[in-house]
């Protein structure tokens, strides 16, 4: 019983191969693209159901060994790489192995294609978490703040023409999320500037206000300064948003989360408002 059922394995082992090889690039993105659409059936609040998205992961895995959609399909693999760590896996080492794998196809990527803006937007957004589940020694002893800044800046100049690109748009939110939550430390990293975190996050949150992320994070680094009624100003037009079609996990997720800042900045405010509250 035990040889027969290693012979039907392997025998559907030597079809998925053979079927692969048989398949043109574009059919099996055509393939994930299917998945990926799918990944918020079955889907319990934020938490997304596995098969789906494991099966765009390797659609696009496969689509990537064709040249002529080589790039577009690692896009998408990334992008597939992070809903998969960030809304499907709960295990910290599941999210680890899927943000790793996108580290190493992010730089074979980046190194192929340096200023392409959807390429350096997915690749630092895995790099960033990747750096988070490894912990804050892997991440300093690897240089993932100096990549993600080279990676950003290089595809931010590069495409500075193209103003209206929502991944460009991606680029300004992950410089200005890096300007925002890395401390200035003299010497080992000297360059991280609170000015210039409002200026990426503001610029992101103009060029693309339909990505709640944008104004998600730069109400939180408003909040972080101190400046409450800035935050509050950012969380009002987008807390009553209706998550968008095909981005429903992402977007309800977000919509949570910005009326969840909103909730805190009237539960604690700034210092004037509280002592002005408590005279009246």
């Amino acid at each position: 019983m035990r040889l027969s059922f290693v012979r039907s394995l392997l025998l559907l082992s030597i079809f998925w191969i053979a079927s692969a090889s048989a398949s043109a690039g574009s059919e099996w993105l055509a393939r994930g693209d299917l998945y990926y659409a799918q990944r918020a059936v079955g889907a319990h609040a934020d938490r997304a159901d596995r098969v789906r998205t494991l099966n765009a992961v390797n659609a696009y895995r496969l689509a990537m060994a064709d040249q002529a959609v080589q790039k577009v399909a690692a896009v998408r693999l990334l992008r597939a790489l992070y809903f998969q760590g960030c809304f499907a896996y709960i295990d910290g080492n599941d999210r680890l192995r899927s943000f790793s794998e996108a580290k190493s196809v992010g730089e074979q990527m980046v190194s192929k294609y340096p200023n392409d803006p959807d390429l350096a937007y997915w690749y630092t957004v895995n790099l960033s978490l990747w750096a988070k589940e490894s912990g804050p020694i892997a991440a300093v002893r690897s240089g993932v703040a100096e990549t993600i800044r080279k990676v950003t800046e290089s595809a931010a100049v590069s495409n500075r023409s193209a103003r209206a690109n929502p991944a460009l748009a991606g680029v300004y939110q992950v410089l200005g999320r890096m300007h925002h939550l890395l401390p200035r430390i003299p010497f080992l990293l000297p360059w991280p500037d609170k000015t210039l975190a409002e200026k990426y996050l503001a610029l992101a949150t103009r060029l693309d206000p339909a990505n709640l992320s944008n104004p998600l994070f730069l109400a939180e680094f408003y909040r972080d300064q101190g400046r409450f009624e800035d935050a509050r100003r950012v969380i009002v037009p987008f807390k009553n948003s209706l998550p968008r079609q095909g981005q429903e996990m992402e977007d309800r997720r977000n919509i949570w989360k910005l009326r969840d800042l909103e909730a805190s900045l009237r539960l604690t405010g700034d210092p004037e408002r509280v002592a002005m509250a408590d005279v009246k």
